[in-house]
């Protein structure tokens, strides 16, 4: 299965979250035991021709600056004689027939470069092709894509176990937002009416159950408030006003009204 690689002469670069779960490949001399060790499976290594103080490398950079056809031809012998996995040729097209006829009845893997978004090289059994530069990919790293899965086969990725293990963390998170967004749910409401409970009532137990939600609501309004401007605990003051049927006088209206609002309205 294909995969993707990025490589960069600033390995913190290739540490970072931008290229989580890919193969990353850095030069053999600025490789330390701590970027081994945080890198792990996923780390390429090159050997530039400025050392190997590790003794990790195995693509040998044949192009101007690092080392010439002859040079990489000669470390990628040594590295098969040595039984080191996965000797690699990284190069560009202008000299594939030069460094094959360098290399004639040994087996080694290519890294071709052609940096314009070229994936495949006819006539050339590639493992990776590097496709395009930092400028395109939009960090400081040159991108590959792998077409060897056998080529560092356990840096390509996260394992099966890994992924079975995400998936169910994604599903327990999936869960568990579920229920928190009805719990705020329910929160949101009890703020909005506090201390009212919502009654769904038919019939005979309609007027009760709206003249209580009414003493409810005024014994909450009436009530005193602390400093963070909630109820009070305790009674409500004595000054709550009366809800609910009220005593009905002779004359058929309520109680409490003064006889010149009867008299007023008789006339």
């Amino acid at each position: 299965m294909p995969g993707l690689m990025f490589d960069s002469d600033e390995p913190a670069v290739l540490l970072s979250l931008a290229c989580a779960g890919c193969r990353i490949a850095t030069y053999a001399d600025l490789v330390t035991p701590a970027i081994l060790a945080a890198a792990g499976h996923r780390l390429v290594v090159i050997d530039r021709g400025s050392g190997d103080p590790h003794g990790v490398a195995t693509v040998a950079d044949i192009e101007p600056g690092c080392l010439t056809v002859a040079e990489g031809a000669a470390k990628i012998r040594q590295w098969i004689a040595a039984r080191r996995p996965y000797p690699t040729a990284y190069h560009d097209r202008a000299v594939q027939g030069e460094v094959t006829a360098a290399l004639a009845g040994e087996r080694y893997y290519t890294w071709d470069a052609t940096l314009d978004g070229t994936m495949r090289v006819p006539g050339v059994n590639l493992a990776a092709i590097q496709i395009a530069p930092s400028a395109v990919v939009g960090f400081h790293a040159d991108l590959s894509v792998v077409w060897d899965d056998s080529w560092h086969p356990q840096s390509g990725g996260p394992s099966p176990a890994a992924i079975t293990a995400v998936r169910l963390a994604a599903g327990l998170v999936a869960a568990a937002n579920g229920a928190l967004g009805h719990a705020v749910t329910g929160l949101l409401h009890a703020v909005r009416r506090p201390g009212i409970p919502v009654r769904r009532v038919r019939g005979r137990d309609q007027q009760a159950g709206r003249e209580e939600q009414q003493r409810q609501v005024h014994r909450l309004l009436y009530r005193p408030v602390n400093r963070s401007g909630l109820p009070a605990a305790g009674p409500p003051r004595r000054d709550v006003p009366k809800v609910g049927p009220q005593p009905v006088g002779r004359h058929g209206r309520r109680a409490g009204h003064s006889r010149y609002q009867r008299n007023h309205r008789e006339r």
